[in-house]
């Protein structure tokens, strides 16, 4: 049983979750609703440190037995994939200490939207880590992972809007998270600008100059990134 906090109506509900496997898959099935954390945070100074110790607490004290069926005979359905990668555990660590989930659900509270662009967001970083490739592949590629992706490719899509519109936001936050948890050394700075273009599988005669895109980036001493932006190159003279 863990602590599960989702969005619903535009704020954070908490309940009490417990994982289980069916038919291959990973499910969930909620066992104990506990409220709104604004409206928790009327009655307990931190509601969600005080449920994940509660959760942990009656993990503890389950002495319940249990037991896993397994068929010897039974065979796996064409195109089922049970592959899962447990390489990306590093990167949720490190999305997890810099805080990018509590600043989605944070922006989400003022949403009115039925998909977790937490849970999109994630997927596309965690799948950038592993198999860097486009938002389709990364959608296709979902089942890789434990964590259970719940929203449509339309929904990816859609979220980018959001994506772009948080971006500078999203740097500051990291910014700040990295000076908190590492630190920076700003005293020297590196600075790359690199093209930007797609290739296509055959001629094309149109004249794309004035419309090529650069990638502006930003790196301090100790290699890490402090700002990255995609821009015009008839802006900057090119």
């Amino acid at each position: 049983m863990f602590l599960k906090q989702s969005i619903s109506n535009g704020k954070i509900y908490l309940s009490f979750v417990q994982g289980y496997r069916a038919d291959g898959k990973v499910k969930q099935k909620t066992i104990e609703k506990l409220g709104y954390l604004d409206d928790l945070k009327k009655s307990y100074d931190d509601p969600i440190a005080h449920f994940k110790s509660i959760a942990k607490e009656r993990n503890l004290a389950d002495t319940s037995e249990r037991s896993i069926e397994v068929s010897l005979n039974r065979r796996l359905e064409s195109n089922t994939s049970t592959r899962k990668n447990l390489g990306y555990a590093i990167a949720k660590r490190i999305y997890s200490l810099l805080g990018i989930n509590k600043f989605l659900q944070n922006k989400q509270k003022h949403l009115t939207i039925e998909y977790n662009l937490n849970s999109i967001f994630s997927l596309l970083t965690f799948n950038r880590f592993l198999f860097p490739s486009s938002k389709k592949k990364a959608f296709d590629n979902r089942d890789f992972f434990f964590e259970s992706y719940d929203f449509s490719l339309d929904d990816l899509y859609r979220s980018l809007d959001y994506f772009s519109r948080y971006s500078e936001p999203l740097q500051q936050h990291l910014h700040e998270k990295v000076c908190e948890v590492i630190g920076r050394d700003s005293k020297l700075g590196y600075y790359d600008v690199t093209n930007y273009y797609f290739e296509i599988p055959y001629n094309d005669e149109d004249e794309y100059d004035d419309h090529s895109m650069l990638v502006k980036k930003v790196f301090e001493r100790k290699a890490l990134p402090k700002n990255t932006a995609l821009i015009q190159s008839y802006k900057w003279g090119f």
